[in-house]
């Protein structure tokens, strides 16, 4: 192992040590456990978060441990219908790995977060091309926000 991957190892051990003492004191906060405020601080389940981006490829592993955060997976360039099996990048794969990095992130930092991904662009160089393809993607993009609010997002990432 390299000195940077064991710094950014040991910088995801500590975030997810501060990280998972909040949220346990939210939680007994929220239940009304702690100081009997019951109900003040309540949260009506986890935060919405829509990565619009280059889609995502996860090793099945890790599509394995976040399936019950990772909740929907659409292609805005195929305009495919929605069917159960499009769910878990049927047909979204991440051919660019920019979407899927920021949703692995997201992912693996956000514990309370599920993750709607949305793929507007093939790859990063795709948001350099003409102005006829602009349209087109700003339409995707248009899509992609009106999809995360059908999900009541109460976040959307564009990170390109």
């Amino acid at each position: 192992m390299d000195c940077s991957s064991q710094g950014a190892d040991g910088w995801f051990d500590n975030l997810n040590k501060r990280v998972n003492i909040l949220v346990e004191a939210s939680e007994a906060i929220s239940e009304g456990q702690a100081l009997g405020y019951e109900g003040v601080f309540s949260r009506a389940g986890n935060i919405r978060i829509a990565v619009l981006d280059t889609g995502i490829t996860l090793p099945e592993t890790l599509a394995w441990a976040y399936e019950d955060r990772l909740k929907d997976v659409k292609d805005f360039i195929m305009h495919e219908p929605d069917t159960a099996s499009n769910k878990f990048y049927a047909a979204v794969g991440d051919y660019d790995g920019h979407g899927t990095h920021a949703a692995a992130l997201l992912l693996r930092t956000a514990p309370n977060a599920d993750v709607y991904v949305g793929r507007v662009v093939r790859d990063r160089h795709e948001l350099h091309s003409n102005s006829m393809l602009a349209e087109v993607i700003h339409q995707r993009i248009a899509d992609a926000i009106m999809y995360a609010q059908f999900f009541r997002s109460g976040r959307v990432q564009l990170s390109f």
